[in-house]
């Protein structure tokens, strides 16, 4: 990988012009060889620049890609070798415009329209993905995915008082998503209808023309999907004897669903977040609680994932070593609670739940 930028800003605006080059080989080998190699190659140039204006600040990005990757699936039934290259140009560009409202209050917009060309995974993956307990199938005819973005934010500090506020809205075109196959009726447990060229009579008598029934089926496919949520956090800081205590509260939500009205598979539930951190000098302790609410709007294939409250703590003291070296040592326990806690955006959300009650010891010296 290589890249430049070069930083042609004035006393006016800021100005930036980036280039950078990337060729990727990727290669999968051994039992777990779900994927041929493929090579990936792009070109991106990118502009930036920004100003301020009497009434409000402006930023303007733009970038373009132009990508080829060159791949090849295998079909496990028969053996053949399809070779694909794929060779798009692609753009995006991000808008936003910031205004203070007063000396405590400030608005941002932004808007933005993104274009992905599918990864080497997606276009290309065949095989047995043990990390995730499935038999993935790429698609070498997926499209590229733009998503239309706009988002909306307040901040408010009046160095007592602080709060955040954002809302945004995605729309996504092809969104391209990894999705397990339903069970079908009269279906042999653990066939992968549909992952596999149909039996065509020549495998041995006895033998299973699907070497994997244990792993689910999934395949990257693509459909219109719309993203939408919210995030915000208030708190307060206090004087506490000769140093500061800040608490906070803050909520995120996050909701996605198909053109056709089903959901998005593994979208993290809304979660409620609450915060205790006191600095005095050389030492920082803070507290935090995690409460992630039940996730029951799920995706084809999937099931509900129970909430959870997670507790972490840590606590830092500063050592300054003769001036000019810093040794920072800090405590650290983690889900306190000792909660036994489920990511719903994990493939393996049962087999492997979140780690359980852990504490620790760090040290950080910088010289």
């Amino acid at each position: 990988e290589y890249g430049a930028i070069f930083d042609i800003s004035n006393d006016i605006r800021t100005q930036k012009l980036s280039f950078n080059y990337v060729d990727e080989d990727s290669s999968i080998a051994g039992e777990e060889a779900f994927m041929n190699p493929a090579n990936n190659e792009v070109l991106t140039l990118g502009y930036f620049i920004g100003q301020d204006f009497d009434l409000f600040h402006a930023d303007l990005g733009i970038r373009l890609d132009q990508v080829t990757r060159t791949g090849s699936v295998t079909d496990e039934d028969h053996g053949d070798v399809d070779n694909f290259t794929i060779d798009d140009d692609v753009s995006s560009f991000a808008v936003s415009i910031g205004r203070d409202l007063s000396d405590t209050l400030e608005l941002n917009l932004g808007y933005s329209s993104v274009e992905r060309l599918p990864s080497v995974i997606e276009l290309f993956m065949n095989g047995p993905h043990m990390a995730t307990g499935r038999f993935e199938v790429g698609d070498p005819t997926l499209s590229s995915e733009t998503s239309n973005n706009f988002d909306i934010s307040l901040s408010f500090d009046n160095e007592e008082y602080f709060a955040y506020a954002s809302f945004f809205i995605n729309d996504v075109d092809n969104y391209i998503a990894l999705i397990d196959e339903d069970d079908h009726e009269g279906e042999e447990e653990g066939e992968h209808e549909g992952c596999h060229e149909e039996e065509d009579g020549n495998h041995p008598p006895g033998e299973d023309p699907h070497p994997h029934p244990e792993l689910i089926c999934a395949k990257y496919v693509q459909e219109d999907a719309e993203f939408d949520g919210y995030e915000f956090e208030f708190g307060r800081t206090f004087n506490v004897a000769s140093g500061e205590m800040t608490l906070s509260f803050g909520r995120d939500v996050v909701n996605a669903k198909f053109a056709d009205g089903h959901n998005v598979p593994r979208i993290n539930p809304a979660r409620n977040v609450y915060s205790l951190s006191y600095n005095q000098d050389d030492i920082v302790f803070k507290l935090q609680l995690k409460d992630v609410e039940k996730q029951n709007d799920v995706g084809e294939g999937e099931t509900a994932t129970a909430g959870y409250q997670m507790l972490d703590t840590r606590l830092t003291k500063t050592f300054d070593l003769s001036g000019k070296s810093k040794l920072k040592v800090s405590l650290f326990g983690r889900n306190l609670l000792d909660e036994v806690a489920r990511n719903h955006a994990s493939f393996v959300k049962n087999e492997v739940p979140l780690p359980g009650r852990n504490y620790g010891i760090k040290f950080n010296l910088t010289y």
